[in-house]
């Protein structure tokens, strides 16, 4: 009998795929997708088929060229040039088979996010492992549905060509009426949240209608309601998923919308492990490679988004009601004028405290959001009162909310983050919106000692779309994203000089490759919390359609630069 060969995937940091033979007697039940096992060194491992061969070659596809990281060691099996290729022991008949669409979803990540496919396979292994459901011949539809909402779920989808973007404050309805709408013709759905918060509020909006259809998956929820969650995808049963970036990853036959709600988050950014994907674009790839319609939900766009809508890349979602924000109750101190001056010990203007104990007396809670991270230890709680990061504002908002105060966005604005601006403004929309739908009107305060940020024009003026098409030109004019790709190049070593010698190296093999793009460091990152001693280069690449080829090439510079025994990290579109 003629012998056959496949590529095996492996959820390990490997470099790439590695060949190995079939035996005759599993050949029958050996195709793509199919989760075997295997020896990888010492060890047996379960791995996924991604393609069989009559003789074993390389493979000449994206994924081989998928650059090492820094990360535990992995055993190496034998490489397809080794004359004794090992066998596969067994093929896993109760695990499900991964689809083509999913494997090439999953090597798109480790190609725009230069990580190795075996992590990206990693991450996605537990929703994998489950024994498969076979389809029921029939299960319970929605058409006994209230029939109040069968009129507005039966309307067919608009066509998949283009992402929709929908603004708008309370946008539970819209996704409401639009899940609806696929559940009934049969498909999936899959709502991205950035955060557990979020997920939990969109589940318990959406679950009156959905009942027995919505999912909501995250670590916190049970073992049982995530596999079962697992299982009913794979068998292709209509239902709704809300969760975040591992939800990407589950077993989708034919998800026919995607929805991202609060799309310019900076938490759908992965920055505790690779892969560091953005749930937002991951979203769009998933959304392209099964034909699915994309919702971008928020109450301002990010920049990416409003550059894409500019360029006719995006819709706007129609035949929504329109909502004005009302700047009245938006009030801004100057506490460059303030005696005593604020400081450390009282970061609160005595202004400012007299409006917290005028919402304290009224029986109302006080929202506190602190932007300098360095005073969090500082705060003791308080009766009524809450004190909360920029990016958890959502966590806090109540209906006896009355007063909102933004508290060091000094530190914040200064960052030294080109997305400071940007975010500060997502975050005073998101509350704009939220009290313009609160029955009893909330005081807005801003602390500030620069008036003439951007932050405070916007509130003056009150125009958003005048200030973001000037934060659009201000990074035209200085050639950051979303008119360049970002890559972030980060080396750390407990030695200092080690660590200083590897990035230089580093740097001086990336001058010598005349790549064409732009350079920049060095320098030490603000941001970076640990005991080691770390330095970071920043790349700026032109945004043309060659730039997966300047990533390679990037790509293959890092392979071959000794840097060891210092730890390296590539972040692509960093946060």
């Amino acid at each position: 009998m003629k012998e056959t060969y496949a590529h095996i995937l492996f959820p390990l940091a490997l470099d790439s795929e590695y060949t190995y033979r079939i035996p005759p007697e599993l050949a029958p039940a050996a195709i793509p997708g199919k989760q075997v096992t295997a020896p990888v060194g010492n060890r047996i491992q379960t791995g996924i088929i991604t393609h069989i061969f009559d003789a074993p070659h390389t493979l000449d596809a994206p994924h081989t060229r998928d650059t090492p990281h820094s990360h535990d060691s992995a055993p190496t099996p034998d490489t397809p040039h080794s004359p004794d290729i090992k066998d596969i022991l067994s093929v896993e008949e109760k695990l499900p088979v991964v689809p083509e669409k999913t494997l090439r979803f999953w090597h798109w990540i480790a190609s725009y996010y230069l990580c190795p496919t075996g992590l990206v396979a990693k991450m996605a292994s537990s929703s994998w492992k489950f024994k498969r459901r076979a389809p029921a011949p029939e299960e319970p539809s929605l058409e006994a549905a209230p029939q109040e909402t069968t009129q507005e779920a039966e309307s067919p989808l608009p066509g998949a060509e283009l992402p929709f973007y929908l603004q708008l404050g309370n946008r539970t309805e819209i996704y409401k009426k639009e899940i609806l709408a696929a559940i009934r013709a049969g498909k999936q759905c899959l709502i991205l949240c950035p955060d557990m918060v979020s997920c939990e509020a969109v589940y318990n909006a959406l679950l009156p209608e959905l009942e027995d259809r919505l999912f909501c998956f995250h670590s916190k929820r049970a073992a049982k309601e995530l596999g079962r969650a697992r299982r009913e995808l794979y068998a292709g049963y209509p239902c709704a998923i809300v969760g975040m970036h591992l939800a990407l990853l589950l077993p989708f036959t034919h998800p026919e919308l995607i929805i991202v709600e609060r799309e310019e988050h900076p938490d759908h950014k992965r920055t505790d492990a690779l892969p560091l994907l953005h749930g937002r674009d991951a979203a769009l790839m998933l959304g392209h490679l099964f034909e699915s319609r994309v919702i971008l939900g928020s109450a301002s766009p990010s920049l990416e988004t409003l550059h894409n809508l500019n360029f006719g890349k995006y819709k706007m979602y129609t035949d929504i009601p329109g909502l004005n924000l009302s700047f009245q109750e938006v009030i801004v101190i100057n506490t460059s004028l303030s005696y005593p001056a604020v400081s450390i010990t009282e970061p609160i203007d005595f202004r400012t405290q007299e409006r917290i104990d005028q919402c304290k007396a009224e029986g109302r809670e006080v929202l506190l959001i602190q932007g300098n991270p360095s005073l969090w230890e500082e705060f003791s709680e308080e009766e009524n009162t809450t004190w909360c990061r920029p990016f958890q504002t959502h966590h806090h908002l109540k209906p006896n909310t009355g007063f909102i105060c933004f508290l060091g966005m000094d530190v914040f604005l200064s960052a030294k983050n080109f997305r400071a601006t940007e975010q500060a403004l997502h975050l005073m929309a998101d509350i704009l919106y939220w009290a313009a739908g609160q029955p009893t009107p909330a005081t807005i305060c801003v602390q500030t000692a620069n008036v003439q940020h951007p932050f405070f024009e916007y509130l003056q003026t009150g125009n958003m779309q005048s200030t973001f098409s000037s934060l659009l030109q201000e990074r035209q004019t200085f050639h950051y994203p979303p008119y360049t790709r970002l890559i972030h190049i980060t080396v750390r070593h407990h030695n200092k000089t080690v660590a200083k010698e590897k990035v230089n190296l580093l740097h001086s093999h990336l001058i010598k490759a005349d790549t064409g793009i732009r350079i920049e460091g060095p320098f030490v990152p603000t941001v970076w919390r640990t005991l080691h001693f770390t330095y970071r280069l920043q790349c700026t690449l032109p945004k043309t359609s060659k730039a997966q080829d300047i990533k390679n090439t990037l790509a293959t510079i890092i392979k071959n630069t000794p840097l060891a025994p210092a730890k390296y990290r590539v972040d692509v579109d960093p946060a």
